[in-house]
């Protein structure tokens, strides 16, 4: 086990280029860097507000929530949380997980799973697996998804460009543009202003709040496969496409 401390500011520039196993980074109010591996090797490099880091194992970083941080390659798990500062992670080999990560994120890639709760910004590329996110206060934009998408409690803007598997969405109070080639469940609550468009490869069911005020576009690839449940529409037979306001 190695365990190294060093005093940097609360907003330095810090670099691990290459975490050949897990890696676990919090944050906290000190203004030092504390780094730990089960490894023989830890090196910290400290020059002009920039620090890299490097080890052979499993890396653990205790870092002032302000810093700007980079890993350009993970070689298994990653675990971020209580971050203000600005994040950029390249490759993870294994799953993702966010926690109370506020500044903007941006990710190349997750061969795993990723986990997000109460986030800002966050920008991916890919993610081989399943998605869970809830508590997103910025915009979020994913190029692509593996698996199934589950994302609750959004304030910001969403992009989710390819599904693979199923999409569920509760309470997006912004723009959602999303394709899903699965199933898709949406229980939205949108604002003046805000527009969505959605696609489905399977089923889609939307949600609305009675009050809502909303210009609805329907359109489905066969006859007869669309379904309105409210008492004053009524649709011919054979109809694939289906114009609706409500409220305001």
């Amino acid at each position: 086990m190695q365990e190294r401390t060093i005093t940097i500011h609360e907003t330095a520039q810090i670099h691990v280029a290459h975490a050949p196993d897990d890696l676990r980074i919090a944050g906290w109010d000190r203004p030092e860097l504390l780094a730990r591996t089960s490894g023989e090797t830890l090196e910290l490099t400290a020059k002009e507000g920039q620090v890299q880091v490097a080890c052979n194992e499993a890396l653990i970083l205790y870092v002032p929530r302000r810093a700007t941080l980079r890993a350009d390659s993970i070689h298994g798990d990653a675990s971020l949380q209580a971050l203000n500062g600005p994040i950029a992670l390249g490759q993870v080999s294994g799953d993702l997980s966010l926690r109370d990560v506020i500044g903007e994120t941006t990710v190349e890639s997750v061969a795993g799973d990723l986990t997000a709760r109460l986030i800002g910004a966050l920008s991916i590329g890919q993610v081989a697996g399943d998605v869970a996110l809830q508590g997103l206060r910025g915009n979020l934009t994913v190029a692509s998804v593996g698996g199934d998408v589950s994302l609750r409690a959004a304030e910001g803007n969403v992009a989710l460009e390819d599904v693979a598997g199923d999409l569920y969405v509760r309470n997006v109070r912004a723009s959602l543009r999303a394709r899903a080639r699965g199933d898709v469940a949406l229980y939205l609550q949108p604002q003046a202003g805000s527009e969505s468009l959605i696609t489905s490869g399977g089923d889609l069911l939307l949600r609305l709040p009675v009050n809502a005020n909303v210009r609805l576009h329907l359109t489905a690839a066969e006859a007869g496969a669309i379904h309105i449940d409210l008492p004053s529409v009524t649709l011919e037979e054979g109809q694939t496409s289906y114009e609706l306001t409500l409220g305001q």
